[in-house]
């Protein structure tokens, strides 16, 4: 088991990322004041695929700049809402197209999961909800997820309207 400073227990911060999640899980991990519960660390196979994870953030925001210039902005843009009951929650977004006006989340994920939503035609709901969000809080009117299949190199986009309905719900 590795324990590196990026892969230690830290203390809990409420993100937007995590809207999708289990409201039970997210408020246990609060409770409990880590991200990680317990003795728990990283081997090297996960820390692997996170570093990879990152590696492919930086490379399509990078190639996205390149080909589409001051169009892809505001990567990895903090964003940030209080609510009601005082909690704020910080968020990062992928990038920003503003000639369409849409949040850009990448995910980077592994054949089953490139399937799955090839199959669905559609972004898994976990997915849809933190892009949904991170549009609410920047009052962009699209999302645009990214699926990135790493072991194939395939790509697959969702551009889908921002629903405020939706983004209330949340």
């Amino acid at each position: 088991l590795v324990q590196t400073d990026d892969y230690k227990p830290r203390p809990f911060v409420l993100r937007m990322s995590l809207v999708g999640d289990c409201p039970r899980l997210i408020a246990s991990k609060a409770a409990y004041g880590t991200v990680q519960e317990g003795p728990f660390s990283f081997d090297a196979k996960q820390i692997h695929r996170m570093e990879r994870g990152k590696w492919c953030h930086s490379m399509w925001q990078s190639l996205l700049k390149d080909v589409y210039g001051d169009d892809f902005c505001c990567i990895e843009e903090e964003l940030r809402l209080t609510l009601p009951c005082g909690y704020e929650m910080v968020g990062h977004n992928d990038g920003y197209f503003a000639s369409v006006n849409a949040i850009y989340e990448l995910k980077t994920v592994a054949d089953h999961t490139f399937d799955l939503v090839t199959n669905q035609d559609g972004p898994l709901p976990q997915h849809y909800e933190q892009a949904m969000f991170y549009a609410g809080v920047k009052g962009a009117g699209n999302i645009l997820i990214h699926y990135y299949n790493t072991a194939s190199g395939d790509s697959r986009f969702f551009l889908i309207p921002m629903n405020r309905d939706v983004f209330d719900t949340l």
